[in-house]
């Protein structure tokens, strides 16, 4: 479906450039407003690809699964701070 969709957003590109370079004066309509179509519903399709697989199972897990680590080094971090408050000079705590 991915590839169906750069398919008909490139068609609609060149095939909407091309009715737009045979006149320089006048539009042929009938023929421009089909690629214009094309070309939205390529986009279409993306969008709707790329939204599926950002909220399919694996890809969560995996977001979820590095929240979780990043949220465990900070932890980690805040902690090694707390230790070693005693020595650490106020001023230069940056």
């Amino acid at each position: 479906m991915n590839s169906l969709a750069f398919v008909l957003i490139t068609a609609g590109f060149l095939w909407g450039a091309y009715q737009a370079s045979l006149d320089p004066e006048l539009m042929n309509w009938p023929m421009f407003l089909p690629a214009v179509l094309a070309g939205f519903l390529g986009v279409y399709l993306r969008k709707r690809e790329a939204a599926k697989h950002a909220l399919s199972d694996h890809v969560l897990a995996s977001n979820r699964s590095n929240i979780e680590d990043s949220l465990c080094r900070i932890v980690g971090g805040l902690e090694e701070m707390e230790a070693g408050k005693a020595s650490l000079p106020t001023y230069e705590a940056r």
